[in-house]
């Protein structure tokens, strides 16, 4: 079933790339190959992949995937939660933003409780939400499409300059996933900035769980590398959001996203 919603989804995808040697010489002696005897040419053209230019599929590969193909399918279609509307994300707060932010700050106190790296606040980024909840049943399925990355979730201990350039960014680039802190924005600036109700306090040093992608500079994320201190937490993050869900299905309680507007644009 994902496979070939994969294959559908994907008939925008025109790129084929040809690339023709036209020229090698090789020395006899060593087999070497001497770069100024190389010559080459590309061609370009675009098709569509879609159902007709797959069609002529290898029977006997099939029949050795099928039974994969078909586990994967089964165990992707579990149902793991439920929600009763659409929880989909959006700049600059959103449902999602919320929940993804609130999932994985949940799951990362309960894994830090007795150490003493707790995260203050979560930071994540918008554009690693890549789709929605839908309304009704929550399967592995949505989970997967929601966060298709295996990044793993990090704390950073970081200077209060570098929670500065934090929030800056977040009120320059439109919003990003937050929990744990609010700002409010004039003209893609900041201002009364609050982690945990308290103000922003530029002189002290913060927790901040976020992914190992940005931690590293991803999304021009930059200001988050070179920590005063970096501590794994083992989980995934589409992992502890699975875990979430299943725990609050387990509990017989619905998946509500917050409607906290965390960032708030001022006039």
């Amino acid at each position: 079933m994902i496979a070939n919603k994969i294959i559908r989804e994907a008939s925008f995808v025109k790129l084929l790339i040809t690339i023709s040697l036209s020229t090698i010489f090789i020395n006899s002696c060593n087999n070497d190959l001497n770069n100024s005897d190389i010559s080459f040419s590309t061609k370009t053209e675009y098709i569509p992949v879609n159902s007709s230019s797959i069609a002529n599929i290898d029977s006997n590969m099939y029949k050795e995937i099928a039974p994969y193909k078909s586990h994967l399918d089964s165990s992707m279609t579990v149902q793991i939660g439920y929600t009763d509307s659409e929880i989909f994300k959006q700049q600059p707060n959103g449902l999602l933003n919320n929940l993804s932010a609130d999932m994985l700050m949940e799951e990362a106190k309960l894994a830090t409780k007795n150490t003493n790296h707790t995260p203050d606040f979560c930071l994540l980024n918008y554009g690693g939400l890549r789709y929605s909840l839908p309304n009704g049943k929550i399967t592995l399925a949505d989970v997967y499409q929601m966060m298709p990355f295996d990044n793993e979730l990090v704390i950073l201990k970081l200077s209060g300059e570098k929670v500065d350039s934090i929030f800056k960014y977040i009120a320059f680039t439109g919003g990003q996933p937050i929990a744990g802190c609010t700002i409010e924005v004039a003209k893609n600036k900041y201002r009364n900035a609050k982690i945990n109700g308290k103000d922003f306090d530029k002189s002290k040093s913060y927790f901040v769980l976020t992914s190992d992608y940005l931690a590293s500079g991803g999304d021009k994320m930059n200001f988050l590398q070179n920590p005063l201190a970096s501590f794994d937490t083992g989980l995934l993050l589409r992992d502890a959001m699975i875990n979430y869900i299943k725990k609050e299905s387990s509990k017989g309680r619905k998946i509500i996203a917050s409607n906290e507007k965390r960032i708030k644009l001022l006039r």
